[in-house]
């Protein structure tokens, strides 16, 4: 369930940036990322999902509502995906009857 709403959120967020802006992709080392990150905008680690594809997919949010979501590629490159403003955290859903928590 988590992963839905993970992907559905991505899906949101990257539909309505103009294509220009897909083309001027952010990626660089990801320890500096993070770093820059938790120094600029007190952004630490809210979630983390692994794809199909051995992609890593983190989600980093702050207090303030910023946050930032960053894909590493099995190769180890680091792209930031989207970010913005205004998060606001929800409770994990809860198990469906007969699913492993």
């Amino acid at each position: 369930m988590f992963r839905t709403l993970l992907i559905a959120t991505f899906v949101a967020c990257t539909a309505f940036i103009p294509a220009s802006a897909k083309a001027q992709q952010i990626c660089g080392d990801r320890t500096k990322i993070i770093a820059h990150l938790d120094s600029d905008y007190k952004e630490g680690r809210s979630g983390i999902g692994l794809a199909a594809s051995g992609t890593v997919i983190e989600l980093f949010t702050a207090v303030s509502g910023t946050w930032t979501m960053l894909m590493t590629q099995p190769n180890g490159r680091t792209c930031v995906m989207g970010s913005g403003e205004g998060w606001e955290q929800t409770q994990r859903p809860k198990p469906v009857a007969g699913e492993i928590s």
